[in-house]
């Protein structure tokens, strides 16, 4: 599911719009509330079928290695808590 979503971003250009060092900025430069919005992005995307795998590493690429797994984790945990009270 991912490489197809890769392909398509690909295909359509997307992918060369997507400034990693852009997204890292505005996750970083939203101080104490980047977590919260990552955690309420994962939420609502895996409520919505996005592949949770695209938000583990977007936070191991935003905050590295530990912090970003660990945000993943608690992401994880929550977007699953919610979903299983919503499905």
């Amino acid at each position: 599911m991912v490489g197809a979503l890769l392909l398509v971003g690909k295909l359509t250009g997307l992918l060369d719009r997507v400034d990693l060092v852009a997204i890292r900025d505005l996750v970083r430069g939203a101080g104490v509330w980047g977590v919260p919005l990552y955690l309420a992005t994962f939420t609502v995307g895996l409520l919505v079928y996005v592949p949770g795998m695209l938000f583990v590493v977007a936070a191991i690429l935003v905050w590295g290695d530990l912090a970003g797994a660990a945000a993943a984790h608690l992401g994880a945990v929550i977007a699953s808590t919610t979903s299983f009270f919503f499905i």
